[in-house]
């Protein structure tokens, strides 16, 4: 297929997961030889990282990213579900709506 899925929760280890994909991380080699083409890291939340100043905050994960490195993550996307997980909310890296909020079926 040539492309790789990355999924976490809540922010875990999301800096080791964002590095995997630049340079001197465990794919880039095949991002830069074409053996992957495509690439793309969902992280799975319940509640919105906060966007703090310039920096974005995420709850669970080992430190700060500042958003300079996440404008540089085109890959990188939050899946935020409502409190009851009746619907959910794409955002981007730089936490801006990506679409409508789309209802999950029960």
């Amino acid at each position: 297929m040539k492309w790789v899925i990355e999924c976490v929760r809540e922010g875990d280890r999301i800096d080791e997961h964002i590095g995997r994909f630049q340079p001197g991380g465990r794919y880039y080699k095949w991002i830069i030889s074409g053996e992957v083409k495509d690439y793309i890291i969902l992280d799975f939340r319940t509640s919105k990282p906060q966007k703090v100043r310039g920096m974005v905050i995420s709850f669970y994960s080992s430190g700060l990213m500042n958003a300079n490195r996440l404008g540089n993550v085109p890959f990188l996307y939050f899946i935020i579900f409502s409190d009851d997980y009746t619907s959910y909310q794409t955002y981007d890296a730089s936490v801006k709506p990506v679409g409508e909020e789309i209802a999950l079926l029960r």
